[in-house]
């Protein structure tokens, strides 16, 4: 019976590929020679910044490098050691973006407290510095967009008035 399994033990020993009965090799990987890439706490906030500035997966993995091999990484190692800085699209930068213009926004007292406000009703009240013309007539509302102040229209269209009456 100990025979049988001593065969046995000894088959499937003779099965698996040789580097995997090797207890040490190189890395610390699953290869001989496999360096594994472990991620540092500045390659995880570096991808989640380039996540929230919208970079592609591709361009991400370039940036980041394997400090074992000074080689970038590639997207299945990007996708399996980032998942979360992935999947989170960068949205606690981006709620730290915003509560800082926020925050700016609502303290007058800071240099750049107005342009923020400004900035922030722009962005996400829809407000907008187009300059159009309103003309209510009996017929209705007409809007029109232009590119010279009220009075300068005002004026245009007197100066064209003023031509077209016929002199008395």
């Amino acid at each position: 019976m100990a025979a049988k399994k001593k065969r046995k033990a000894k088959k499937k020993a003779t099965t698996r590929p040789e580097w995997e009965n090797t207890v040490h090799h190189k890395g610390g990987g699953s290869k001989p020679g496999h360096r594994t890439y472990h991620p540092t706490d500045k390659d995880r906030k570096q991808v989640e910044i380039m996540v929230s500035l919208g970079l592609t997966q591709l361009q991400i993995a370039a940036v980041i490098q394997n400090s074992r091999t000074i080689k970038s990484i590639g997207i299945p190692t990007l996708t399996e050691k980032f998942a979360d800085e992935l999947a989170s699209e960068g949205a606690k930068i981006k709620a730290k973006i915003g509560q800082s213009i926020i925050a700016r926004a609502l303290d007058m007292q800071h240099p750049q407290g107005a342009v923020c406000a400004i900035f922030f009703a722009k962005t996400r009240m829809g407000w907008s510095e187009k300059r159009q013309l309103e003309v209510t007539s009996k017929s209705g509302v007409l809007v029109v967009p232009c590119k010279m102040s009220p009075e300068e229209w005002i004026a245009a269209q007197e100066a064209a008035n003023d031509e077209r009456e016929p002199p008395a």
